[in-house]
């Protein structure tokens, strides 16, 4: 088996019927008796047995495998195109999502460390507030024996003369 074989045997290869045809109606176009199998692998080794066709090679069988797997692999893209494209929109629409909740969890650690300052901030002015009302009224003074509101409309600083000198039994100095 030569070049000349090959040859011979490529151009044999190329009058035979599509495998397509052979794989779509599931019998041998050119089979002759009926009641051989019909299924693609004998469809394909009844339509090599033919005599007008030549010796098939082991070329021809290489680029018959070729072109199988050449018209499976079309197939398989243009059914997993449409798969595909939604396969990446997803996965576009995946990521922009991440990004939003990536953000998102950025922002909240932001807030939740702002919240804690604020939260040592006002514990602390709270601390000051005690402390300051705890000072004022240890600087307040207390008079005992007072009724409240004793003082009337008068002013405070007259009405404590008064009631000191009455209490103490002081001559009021003019």
């Amino acid at each position: 088996m030569g070049k000349n074989t090959g040859t011979k045997g490529k151009q044999a290869l190329k009058e035979l019927p599509s495998v397509k045809t052979f794989y779509l109606r599931g019998e041998a176009a050119t089979a002759k008796d009926s009641s051989k199998p019909k299924s693609p692998k004998m469809a394909a080794a009844i339509a090599t047995e033919d005599p007008g066709m030549g010796y098939v090679t082991k070329e021809d069988f290489f680029e018959l495998k070729f072109e199988i797997a050449k018209s499976i692999k079309e197939a398989f893209d243009e059914k997993l195109d449409p798969i595909n494209a939604k396969l990446n929109e997803i996965t576009s629409d995946l990521k922009e999502a991440s990004k939003k909740v990536e953000v998102a969890m950025e922002l909240g650690e932001n807030l939740q460390e702002e919240l804690k300052l604020l939260q040592n901030r006002e514990q602390f002015l709270t601390n000051k507030i005690c402390n300051l009302e705890q000072r004022w009224r240890q600087q307040n003074l207390e008079f005992r024996g007072l009724d409240k509101n004793v003082e009337g409309n008068t002013d405070l600083a007259i009405f404590m003369s008064s009631w000191l000198a009455k209490t103490l039994a002081l001559e009021e100095a003019t």
